[in-house]
Order: C-alpha cells, then structure tokens, then sequence
C-alpha cells in the first residue's frame, strides 16, 4: 500500500548524504504511474526529510513534524 525505501543517511563536514532505492506499491502498474508522477513525491518526502534532520541537528527544529507549504 505504500512505497518502501531502504537507504543509507551519512553526515559528514560538507553536509548530510541520502543514499538509497524505493519500491512503488502496485507492482508492474505502481512502477509506470510512479515514472509518471509519483517519483515527484517520493523526492520532495526525501528533501524534507533531510530539512528535518539538519533542523534537528543544528537545534533549530520548530517541533513541527509535518512539512509546510
């Protein structure tokens, strides 16, 4: 039912490093509609991911778990 992502997050001096490969639900179907739109979601989720992290680790998080328009 939802995408599954397996992936290795490094810190180092330059930044933070998101490395990985996500698996679309549906299949054979979930990969054609994923190259069609869906991949733009699974990239946006991975930015603000690490917005979060880099927020959390510099003591700058607002506390706020969802992402802002």
């Amino acid at each position: 039912l939802f995408p599954v992502f397996a992936g290795t997050l490094r810190a180092h001096d330059g930044g933070l490093h998101l490395e990985g490969a996500y698996a679309p639900p549906g299949g054979g179907v979930g990969l054609l509609v994923d190259r069609s739109f869906l991949h733009h979601f699974a990239r946006r989720t991975a930015i603000w991911f690490l917005d979060r992290v880099i927020a959390e680790l510099s003591g700058e998080s607002s506390g706020d778990p969802l992402p802002r328009p």
